[in-house]
């Protein structure tokens, strides 16, 4: 998990962390990189599209829980 704290977001932070972890991935040998993001967050899921990531399935929580949201798996080929 990452995110990047509110007064600090809009000034690229959340682009580097997203690219030095695709460095770390392929330094590992890695051919994908994947992630998954709540459906309800949608700049994060825009900040992901736009580093060149796609949704290829959405997974549907079937728990009790009222806090924890549907999430979307994003990945991009290394």
């Amino acid at each position: 998990n990452f995110g990047v704290a509110t007064h600090l977001q809009n000034m690229g932070i959340g682009s580097r962390i997203l690219e030095q972890q695709k460095t770390i991935a392929r330094s590992l040998g890695r051919v994908v990189l994947a992630l998954d993001v709540s459906v309800k967050n949608l700049r994060a899921q825009t900040l992901y599209e736009r580093c060149g990531m796609v949704v290829v399935r959405q997974n549907r929580f079937t728990g009790r829980s009222n806090i924890v949201h549907d999430t979307r798996r994003m990945e991009i080929p290394l």
